[in-house]
This record gives C-alpha cells, structure tokens and sequence, in this order.
C-alpha cells in the first residue's frame, strides 16, 4: 500500500515526461530485473519476499495507473485506421480478452500445481511443491515483465509518434494538410517511408 501510494503520483509524472510507453517499459524492466535478482538469490526468504512484493508493486501500480490511457491511444490509431472512433468497442475486447487470458492462465497453474504435487489439505507440502511455487509466484512474472519491456521497447508507438498522430488526425478532420506528420504515422503503422 505504501509502495502504492509512493509511486501513483510518481507514475504519473514520470509518464508525462518520458512518454507512457516509456515509463511502462522502465517500470517492467525494473521489476523483471528485480524479481530475478530475488529468484537467483533467495527467494524464499522474508526478505526476498518483501523486496519481490515491492518490485511486484512497481510493476502493477504503473500498470493500473496508465493501462486505460495507453488503452485510448490504441482507440486513436484505430481512428487513424477506419476513419471512426470505437472506444466501446475497443473496451469490451480488452476486457474480454483479459478475462479469457486470466481463466486460461489459472486453468494452467492449476494444472501444474497437479503436476507438482500441491495438497491444499497438507500443512506441509511436499518438496517439489516450494521450488515449483517459487518460479510459478517470482520467476514467471519476473519473466513476463522482461516481455513486456520487449514488446514496449520494439512498439512503434511513443511520446512523439503519438503526438504527429494527434496532430495528423485533427487536420485531417478540418480538411487541411498533414503530410508534415506521416513519417511518424506510417512508423505507427508499420509502413515504410
């Protein structure tokens, strides 16, 4: 909570000076590099633990914090597109697909679980079951967020693209020329100049 609390107005600065996508991939960089430092060292530790939930933390409040305005921005893209605004639709498929993704990933935990010999009526688990939880709960994420920063990194959308984004769109509304924004419009949609 108090990591929470700490980073919310940090988030957000920091995502208006470097850009959003930037200070997602920072903050996914941070916590998958932490997360792997506890896994290699001791993650079974209290102390690992605590400092694993912080990273964790870093990760999700910058997430939460800025996951529907980089939401809009795909919405903007969309309108660049089609020539239309779809911010419902768009919505419902995030939402949709999270929750497809979040049933599927819990199905496969509980399949491995399974596999790794998990007894929720033991008081003590058997031995294979800690180092399986260990990757399941740190090493798994940790990875996860070195992805995100992978895809983030190589993701043609950034604090300057967007903005000749903005800007082509709304001269193209009012008629006027905008051919001054298209390197960074065809680098958002992949084509080449």
């Amino acid at each position: 909570t108090a990591i929470s609390a700490v980073m919310i107005p940090v988030v957000s600065r920091m995502a208006i000076a470097m850009g959003k996508a930037m200070q997602q991939a920072v903050m996914m960089l941070v916590s998958g590099i932490g997360g792997i430092i506890v896994y290699l060292v001791n993650p079974s530790s209290v102390t690992g633990a605590v400092i694993f939930f912080g990273v964790y933390t870093l990760a999700q409040t910058s997430f939460w914090q800025l996951s529907n305005a980089v939401f809009y921005d795909i919405v903007e893209v969309d309108e660049w597109v089609n020539n239309k605004r779809r911010e419902g639709d768009m919505s419902s498929l995030i939402s949709v697909t999270g929750t497809i993704i979040s049933s599927f990933m819990i199905w496969i935990f509980g399949i491995l679980f399974d596999i790794a010999g998990y007894d929720p009526s033991l008081a003590v688990q058997p031995s294979g079951v800690v180092p399986f939880l260990n990757a399941a709960v740190v090493l798994v994420p940790s990875v996860l967020y070195l992805l995100c920063f992978a895809a983030l990194k190589a993701c043609p959308i950034n604090k300057k693209t967007f903005e000749s984004l903005q800007k082509a769109l709304a001269l193209r509304k009012e008629g006027k020329d905008y051919s001054m924004y298209m390197d960074d419009v065809n680098k958002i949609l992949g084509k080449k100049n």
